[in-house]
């Protein structure tokens, strides 16, 4: 999980390493318990549609007063075009407001999507696929916090 802040009390970019578990587990929470500790006063967080990030979010930002809201992507796979590792095509999206009064109109994931791809563009360990890819969870917590400039 990594995360880009516009504005933090003591750091430049925060990062998590985790597993993504469906249930609010130690490691999602972890991630946004960073975000509260970096953070504060009332602003409004948007998410992709991961469902641990719902109580996650509420449980360690929601006293903040936090606006919170995520865009839920709807996607749709054909069986006859699949194959073993082409994504499903996403057929539309869905803003749901999780906690708070959000601003409808700015929720979205496409400056930390982007982010996202540049890491993986830039690092290869973050790219499956490649043999460059971290294996050991140790080698990619390193290349993260190397990439995040906090080792």
């Amino acid at each position: 999980m990594l995360g880009r802040l516009p504005r933090l009390k003591d750091t430049q970019s925060l990062f998590s390493l985790g597993t993504l578990d469906i249930a609010p587990n130690e490691d999602t929470v972890a991630f946004t318990d960073k975000i509260a500790h970096a953070t504060s006063g009332s602003f409004q967080i948007s998410t992709d549609g991961f469902k641990a990030y719902q109580d996650a979010v509420v449980m360690s930002l929601g006293a903040q007063k936090v606006h919170f809201a995520q865009l839920i992507k709807i996607y749709h796979s054909n069986p006859m075009d699949e194959t073993r590792y082409s994504p499903a095509e996403c057929t539309g999206a869905r803003k749901e407001a999780i906690w708070g009064n959000p601003d409808m109109d700015k929720v979205g994931t496409s400056r930390i999507e982007r982010h996202n791809l540049s890491v993986r563009m830039e690092t290869r360990r973050f790219t499956r696929l490649t043999n460059a890819f971290s294996k050991k969870w140790e080698k990619h917590q390193a290349a993260l916090a190397l990439l995040s400039g906090l080792l």
